[in-house]
């Protein structure tokens, strides 16, 4: 059982292209997309033709707004990462969104029933 809870948790950026933002915590994202099978861009390492890149599937931001936006992208604050991969489920983005007022972040080692959540 172990086994499976495992390899859905490495999976579950699986088919995922991270744009990093300079503005992020960017060694700790990379870590965590890594360990949960994404891939992962920093924006820092990039040129502006290369940020463009239409494979993108999500950009890590940190700034309530974006100069420039594409459609072909997902727009996230860090904590979505964070969250999604401590649920073991992508969730909702709308509440991630640039400029959002963010959901309580619950620790993965916190029995959160116990704690009152």
């Amino acid at each position: 059982e172990n086994k499976v809870e495992d390899d859905e948790k490495l999976s579950i950026f699986s088919g995922l292209l991270f744009l990093i933002g300079r503005e992020t915590p960017q060694d700790s994202l990379e870590f965590i997309i890594l360990a949960g099978g994404g891939d992962v861009l920093r924006e820092l390492d990039l040129s502006k033709e290369q940020t463009l890149n239409d494979r993108i599937t999500h950009q890590i931001v940190d700034r309530p707004s974006q100069q420039q936006t594409l459609f072909s992208r997902q727009y996230v604050q860090p904590q979505w990462v964070y969250d999604s991969f401590n649920v073991r489920a992508l969730l909702p983005i709308e509440y991630y969104k640039p400029g959002a007022v963010l959901p309580p972040h619950l620790s993965p080692f916190v029995d959160d029933e116990k704690e009152g959540y």
